[in-house]
């Protein structure tokens, strides 16, 4: 359920909307598109410091790899990653936010550890531009929009 519609530049007015979440051993999951895909189930992990793309939706999303950087992995090992090109639109419900930096790696083995699919994960510049609130019990995710400042 959306309780208010975000255009393209949603920090223009404040918006508030409301997620189905899964949580997996304690870890909230949401369905959300990149640039008007299918839905699909990305991490919500405010301690990450990165947007990742899982690297085998590549192709079906249409991006593609850029310069290479050393990510750690769930288990703590070191593991092959690269920026995506170009900035990204995330669709939440029938919102959009836009202009987000991906990076992609694989979460094969973050995906088998909480037995359910992994797409990808929203980090920090999801949460620089929403607050979010995680409702274990009801099984839903609340975001609300901050407000930026003009200088």
């Amino acid at each position: 359920m959306v309780a208010f519609l975000m255009a393209d530049r949603p920090f223009l007015r404040e918006g508030v909307i409301v997620m189905h979440a899964q949580v997996r051993q304690g870890v909230p999951l949401v369905q959300v598109t990149i640039n008007r895909s299918r839905p699909l189930w990305f991490v919500l992990d405010s301690g990450s410091t990165r947007m990742i793309i899982d690297s085998r939706l590549l192709r079906e999303l249409h991006l593609s790899a850029g310069e290479p950087l050393a990510v750690q992995g769930p288990g703590g090992d070191r593991s092959p990653a690269h920026r995506v090109r170009g900035l990204l639109r995330i669709g939440l419900d029938d919102a959009v936010s836009s202009g987000y930096a991906f990076d992609t790696f694989d979460l094969s083995a973050a995906a088998a550890i909480l037995d359910h699919p992994i797409d990808g994960i929203l980090g920090a510049q999801f949460f620089d531009r929403f607050v979010v609130t995680i409702d274990c019990q009801s099984s839903s995710v609340i975001a609300r929009a901050r407000v930026l400042q003009q200088r």
